[in-house]
């Protein structure tokens, strides 16, 4: 499932994406890790594009950046961008608030479901022993959480790769 979106504040999580729409995967990053270091990597798929129609030749690039796994469901991806963005239809939302752990941001949305938020980092994840990212290499993570709950370090850490100060500061400002 892809979601598209307008959020008004999007320069508040990077000012450099003023302009840009957004498309949330609900696909995950095929990373290769070297032998033995195998971890799970939980976190979808969110990119940012300009609020423009598309062209059809950047089937690699939604690949790329969404994990999207074929042409076909690429090539579809892009038409729906285009037709919804020529009808004025893409949704447009703002952050309920950013949570900033020393130069990395996070954008939360709230949504129609009381019991998920989501959370939307600013950077790409690189991860320990990564060789090598076959799918998603370019996108960047986001997740559900519950908005009553903190995440817990095992959340923070396989979805944003967060460090153990980077997880505290995280959570207190939950």
């Amino acid at each position: 499932m892809l979601k598209r979106l307008i959020i008004k504040d999007i320069d508040d999580l990077n000012p450099a994406m003023a302009d840009y729409g957004v498309i949330l995967s609900e696909t995950h990053a095929d990373v290769e890790f070297a032998p033995g270091h195998n971890r799970p990597v939980e976190s979808y798929l969110w990119y940012n594009f300009r609020l423009e129609i598309q062209p059809h030749t950047f089937v690699e690039y939604y690949r790329e950046k969404l994990a999207i796994s074929n042409d076909d469901e690429a090539m579809m991806s892009i038409s729906e961008w285009n037709d919804e963005l020529h009808m004025e239809a893409i949704a447009v939302d703002d952050f309920d608030r950013v949570i900033t752990v020393g130069d990395i941001k996070f954008g939360i949305l709230i949504t129609e479901d009381p019991t998920k938020s989501i959370v939307m980092m600013d950077r790409m994840v690189r991860y320990p022993y990564q060789k090598d990212i076959n799918a998603g290499s370019g996108g960047y993570p986001w997740q559900y959480f519950d908005p009553s709950v903190a995440p817990s370090d095992t959340e923070l850490k396989n979805n944003f790769n967060l460090n153990k100060y980077q997880r505290d500061r995280f959570r207190n400002q939950w």
